[in-house]
Protein backbone atom coordinates (compact mmCIF):
# COMPACT_ATOMS: atom_id res chain seq x y z
CA UNK A 1 0.00 0.00 0.00
CA UNK A 2 2.81 2.06 0.62
CA UNK A 3 4.20 2.80 -2.81
CA UNK A 4 0.28 3.41 -3.55
CA UNK A 5 0.23 6.32 -1.48
CA UNK A 6 3.58 7.37 -2.39
CA UNK A 7 2.86 7.73 -6.09
CA UNK A 8 -0.56 8.64 -5.39
CA UNK A 9 0.86 12.04 -3.78
CA UNK A 10 3.75 12.47 -6.25
CA UNK A 11 1.01 12.77 -8.94
CA UNK A 12 -1.21 15.07 -6.85
CA UNK A 13 1.87 16.98 -6.10
CA UNK A 14 3.18 17.18 -9.63
CA UNK A 15 -0.35 17.65 -11.43
CA UNK A 16 -0.74 20.90 -8.47
CA UNK A 17 2.89 22.23 -9.90
CA UNK A 18 2.89 21.43 -13.20
CA UNK A 19 -0.72 21.21 -13.98
CA UNK A 20 0.00 17.90 -15.34
CA UNK A 21 -2.61 15.09 -15.57
CA UNK A 22 0.19 12.59 -13.77
CA UNK A 23 -2.05 11.58 -11.01
CA UNK A 24 -3.74 8.48 -12.89
CA UNK A 25 -0.75 6.56 -14.39
CA UNK A 26 1.47 7.08 -11.00
CA UNK A 27 -1.30 5.66 -9.23
CA UNK A 28 -1.49 3.03 -12.00
CA UNK A 29 2.61 2.46 -11.56
CA UNK A 30 1.76 2.23 -7.76
CA UNK A 31 -0.88 -0.41 -7.75
CA UNK A 32 1.43 -2.63 -9.81
CA UNK A 33 4.48 -1.78 -7.79
CA UNK A 34 2.47 -2.52 -4.34
CA UNK A 35 1.07 -5.90 -6.13
CA UNK A 36 4.91 -7.21 -7.27
CA UNK A 37 5.69 -6.56 -3.36
CA UNK A 38 2.78 -8.44 -2.09
CA UNK A 39 3.30 -11.74 -4.79
CA UNK A 40 7.30 -11.70 -3.80
CA UNK A 41 6.41 -11.31 -0.11
CA UNK A 42 4.35 -14.18 -0.39
CA UNK A 43 6.43 -16.35 -2.69
CA UNK A 44 8.98 -16.05 0.37
CA UNK A 45 7.28 -17.04 2.88
CA UNK A 46 6.26 -19.90 0.94
CA UNK A 47 9.90 -20.83 0.40
CA UNK A 48 10.49 -20.04 4.23
CA UNK A 49 7.45 -22.66 4.69
CA UNK A 50 8.97 -25.33 1.95
CA UNK A 51 12.65 -25.52 3.89
CA UNK A 52 10.74 -25.82 7.47
CA UNK A 53 8.82 -28.67 6.12
CA UNK A 54 11.69 -29.98 4.66
CA UNK A 55 14.11 -29.70 7.83
CA UNK A 56 11.30 -31.44 9.68
CA UNK A 57 11.01 -33.95 8.19
CA UNK A 58 14.74 -34.90 7.95
CA UNK A 59 14.53 -34.25 11.63
CA UNK A 60 11.80 -36.52 11.97
CA UNK A 61 14.00 -39.53 9.56
CA UNK A 62 17.24 -38.60 11.36
CA UNK A 63 15.20 -40.05 14.69
CA UNK A 64 13.98 -42.86 13.37
CA UNK A 65 16.89 -43.91 12.15
CA UNK A 66 18.57 -43.55 15.49
CA UNK A 67 15.53 -45.12 17.06
CA UNK A 68 16.19 -47.84 14.47
CA UNK A 69 19.85 -48.17 15.01
CA UNK A 70 19.36 -48.14 19.25
CA UNK A 71 16.78 -51.13 18.75
CA UNK A 72 18.55 -53.32 16.52
CA UNK A 73 22.00 -52.57 18.33
CA UNK A 74 20.61 -54.40 21.26
CA UNK A 75 19.74 -57.56 19.03
CA UNK A 76 23.50 -58.32 17.64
Amino acid sequence: MVPTFICLALGLWLDKKLGTCFTIPLLILGIAAGCRNAYVLAMNSIKQDEVKKKLEQEKDIQQKVERYNNTHKDNN
